[in-house]
């Protein structure tokens, strides 16, 4: 395959993906890593790995001219950061030399791999050619006080240039913070392509829990899906949605964000934009904290809350004449007591109902337990 620039079309879908991995032993971080290169070699055929560059979140770093990224700490690396972690970033080409079928099997191949997590950064894009409105006047637009993105404070256009000051790749509009955890932008795409034909992307960057919510949705559809025409249509969904999300353009009918907290009683989603972008969906709520796996938030908790448990269970266990075995189950009993609703359903798993009703009815009594403890002074509240 010769790596060529990509050709002007109208695309829209996935643009950039980040894919973390983790493993607890070497044999498991050897074969995530065999099946990654597996899957770049099917995307872009006989481009080899090699060292490439540093990391500040893991130890070795490896990359081919395709762009695809691999980074990794070796799980004998003791104390090391990420130890047994992998990060898999598939930039722009990958998803270009791809058809949508083969993109949306990738997205799903990929999470099928064991040690698999979440997806730490996903753009969704969408290109027009020809459009109706170009960047350049989107921005003009949005300078006269017409239009404005929905949920958004911050707004700058941006160019390159070179040594001479002129522009060398077409005009950009950038939507949020780069250190936001969704940052949205629209901008020349012929310029930036070197495309005789004219052309504007719409692109949304969304990172940490944002990426999280919208790959469990993603993941969630294409699992779903009943052949590749189906999972075609999910992330051309997702897109939509991630896109009308962190990204609908609004007219504003003599109104201003900038003065006005109330400024979407007035103003209306833009019907060119709605034209290039689809319907309207249901928004994806971000994902709660933490993100981080069962190991890794019990590890948090035991170095910051650690020492004053296990001063808790000494004193309890002087105080009331108890040996360590039964106060460490007091405090067993009181962590049990702070289960909620949502907990049931990991707790329960795989339980007969008789099962079920003796846990519940341990959960009950635990509760009570505590309850009566707190009353008596026995444990502070």
């Amino acid at each position: 395959m010769k790596l060529v620039k990509e050709p002007p079309q109208e695309r829209r879908g996935i643009d950039y993906l980040v894919a973390i991995f983790y493993a607890a032993t070497p044999a498991m971080q050897q074969y995530q890593f065999d099946e990654v290169l597996k899957l770049a070699d099917e995307i872009a055929p006989n481009w080899a790995f090699r060292e490439s560059g540093i990391s500040p979140h893991f130890q070795l770093c490896y990359g081919n001219e395709v762009g695809i990224r691999i980074e990794l700490t070796p799980t004998e690396e003791l104390g090391a950061r990420n130890k047994g972690g992998m990060c898999v970033s598939l930039p722009g080409t990958c998803w270009w030399i791809q058809d949508s079928a083969q993109s949306a099997l990738t997205v799903l191949r990929l999470s099928m791999i064991e040690g698999f997590k979440h997806f730490s950064r996903i753009d969704f894009m969408n290109t027009e050619l020809e459009p109706e409105w170009d960047a350049y006047r989107m921005r003009q637009a949005v300078n006269d006080g017409e239009i404005w993105v929905k949920g958004t404070t911050r707004f700058r256009d941006y160019w390159d240039r070179d040594s001479d000051g002129e522009p060398t790749n077409g005009m950009t509009l950038y939507w949020n913070s780069a250190r936001s955890e969704k940052q949205s932008r629209s901008y020349d795409k012929a310029a930036d392509a070197k495309w005789e034909v004219p052309a504007v992307r719409d692109e949304t960057q969304v990172r940490g829990r944002w990426a999280h919510a919208h790959g469990v949705d993603l993941l969630k559809g294409l699992r779903k899906a009943h052949g590749s025409a189906e999972m075609v249509e999910e992330v051309d969904r997702q897109t939509c949605s991630a896109l009308l999300q962190h990204l609908e353009y609004w007219t504003l009918n003599g109104t201003s964000p900038k003065t006005d907290k109330n400024w979407k009683r007035k103003a209306n989603p833009a019907d060119w934009y709605a034209k290039r972008i689809g319907k309207h969906c249901a928004p994806i709520q971000k994902a709660p904290k933490p993100l981080q796996d069962l190991e890794t938030t019990v590890d948090y908790g035991v170095q910051q809350y650690g020492r004053h448990m296990y001063r808790w269970c000494i004193e309890n266990s002087r105080r009331n004449g108890i040996c360590m075995t039964e106060s460490v189950s007091h405090l067993v009993m009181r962590m049990q007591s702070r289960l909620k609703d949502e907990d049931m359903e990991w707790l329960l798993d795989q339980s007969t109902a008789k099962e079920k009703a003796a846990i519940k009815k341990e959960l009950r009594a635990s509760a009570d337990a505590v309850a009566r403890a707190q009353e008596l002074g026995w444990w502070p509240e």
